[in-house]
């Protein structure tokens, strides 16, 4: 009898993966949130930066490394949403916001403090109490959490498809969107290409979900900062993203990887060379709660969607 059931597993794993191969599924990444949604997320983001100078004989002259991490918990509530389902305002209860350097340890906001993030003429303001965050601080807390600006391109026209996919499916990114959202920061880039995967189709915490593989690359060829062009520069990207088969839930877990390199002229110095490298891991986690707050919520966040 053990035999057969063994058999019988077996039997019934090979047919259900068989299924999810055969299954075809609609990609949706932009999923609506409603005032009151509840959850608890997890982050750990880690950063190294390396920056050489080179003179004309291509001796060293400086070189520097700096490296930092910033781990965060906490639960936050959604207060606000468009008629989109997109966030405009939330607050987070901070159970950790550490910040880890060379300098040591120490809490970005302390255990227990509430944070609050609210859009506000398309910028992101940041407050505990009736104290708006130090930009020193806010640098960090920017990257983990954040609320809708309304010139912000919608991730589905950049990494989605209107059609369908199977488990092996590959599509190409929007190269041209992809672009502009590049240089919506301290880089001009061109040859902008990249492919998204649906990877495989597995549970997270007993919820079935899409793993999408997205890979992009880029030529930097301009730096903002130092107003300067770039001799030789890239950059890659690659996130691992697990969304619900259901599309009624968000996102609940991702991962991403990103790599520059950029060679330019040192300012004010002919001849010689920057180099600079920065690596920047980050997994988020995320958890819905089953119930909703009613409490404290803005009174214009009605959460319905158009």
């Amino acid at each position: 009898m053990k035999i057969k059931y063994n058999c019988f597993i077996v039997i019934v794993f090979v047919f259900s993966n068989a299924f999810a191969f055969c299954a075809e599924y609609p990609i949706l990444l932009s999923r609506p949130y409603e005032k009151g949604n509840i959850i608890t997320k997890n982050a750990v983001m880690q950063t190294s930066t390396k920056f050489v100078i080179l003179d004309n004989n291509k001796t060293q002259i400086q070189s520097q490394s700096n490296k930092f991490s910033v781990n965060y918990n906490g639960i936050e509530t959604v207060l606000k949403v468009d008629g989109h389902g997109n966030v405009l305002e939330l607050k987070a209860e901070i159970n950790k916001f550490l910040l880890k350097s060379s300098k040591g340890e120490h809490s970005l906001i302390s255990k227990g403090q509430i944070l609050s993030a609210k859009t506000d003429n398309d910028k992101t303001i940041y407050k505990v109490g009736d104290i708006e965050l130090a930009a020193n601080i806010k640098q960090y807390v920017s990257d983990i959490i954040s609320t809708y600006h309304s010139n912000e391109i919608n991730p589905d026209e950049i990494y989605g498809t209107s059609i369908q996919k199977r488990v092996g499916d590959k599509w190409d990114i929007n190269s041209t969107l992809m672009k502009k959202e590049i240089e919506s920061g301290i880089f001009n880039v061109s040859k902008v290409k990249g492919t998204v995967e649906l990877a495989k189709v597995e549970k997270i915490n007993n919820i079935e979900c899409l793993l999408l593989v997205t890979n992009i690359q880029a030529n930097i060829d301009y730096y903002k900062t130092n107003k300067t062009k770039v001799n030789n520069g890239y950059f890659k990207m690659q996130m691992f993203s697990y969304y619900p088969v259901d599309l009624r839930k968000h996102i609940i877990k991702e991962t991403v990887s990103l790599f520059t390199h950029i060679e330019c002229p040192t300012p004010q110095k002919e001849g010689w060379i920057t180099k600079i490298e920065i690596k920047q891991d980050m997994e988020t986690t995320i958890t819905p709660s089953a119930t909703k707050d009613t409490s404290g919520l803005s009174e214009d966040g009605s959460g319905k969607k158009k």
